[in-house]
């Protein structure tokens, strides 16, 4: 379970500073994508990997994922599959670099996960438009997750709770019923309401009427 402190402060604002990671397998990233991207966001920073291990050993909470078209795409496939899977990175907005010709290979890779696409030849405008809304989508994701866990902890406090209080009700009718002197219980309106086994002796009644 991911704490809920970085749930709740591990994704910047889309008008905030940024952490934007780009996955390549080259240096040199095409339609010179890391420059797009920092002219859409100046203030965001950018992490390149050019491996899966290294997005593990490089950033723990990015806010966006752009993967570009340098992988085969058996590869690309298997990168967003295993980034969906991890908790670490599951409600991270991912995107691939692709083209408008790709139609086939863009529907298998949504099926893996990816949330949308950057289409060559990349704008500026264009990418800032698109990698703003990944990141509200991160964003979005985190708070549900945070969400769904503060019920799930509402829920397992309520069953403690209610565990507790079905011990503690066992508790008081064993020394109810097992004390040494007769107990009766009556209500306001000087009703007989319950009594134990040793009172239900002296009225001549089988066993307690305290279940």
């Amino acid at each position: 379970m991911i704490p809920r402190k970085f749930l709740m402060t591990a994704v910047a604002t889309p008008q905030k500073a940024c952490k934007i990671l780009i996955i390549s397998q080259e240096s040199k990233k095409p339609d010179k994508l890391d420059e797009v991207i920092k002219n859409a966001f100046p203030d965001s920073t950018l992490f390149f990997a050019t491996s899966l291990q290294d997005v593990y050993q490089i950033i723990k909470n990015p806010d966006a994922i752009i993967i570009d078209n340098t992988f085969p795409f058996e590869e690309k496939y298997e990168i967003c599959c295993s980034l969906k899977k991890d908790y670490r990175f599951q409600d991270i907005a991912i995107a691939f670099l692709s083209s408008e010709d790709e139609r086939d290979l863009q529907e298998k890779l949504l099926k893996a996960g990816a949330d949308c696409f950057l289409f060559s030849p990349l704008l500026t405008a264009s990418a800032h438009a698109q990698v703003q809304s990944m990141i509200k989508l991160t964003l979005a994701n985190r708070k549900n997750r945070f969400t769904r866990e503060q019920l799930t902890d509402l829920v397992a406090d309520r069953d403690i709770l209610l565990e507790e209080l079905q011990k503690s009700q066992e508790k008081y009718h064993t020394i109810f019923n097992n004390a040494i002197v007769g107990i009766c219980l009556f209500d306001t309106a000087g009703k007989v309401t319950f009594y134990n086994k040793l009172m239900s002796k002296h009225m001549g009644q089988p066993g307690s009427n305290l279940t």
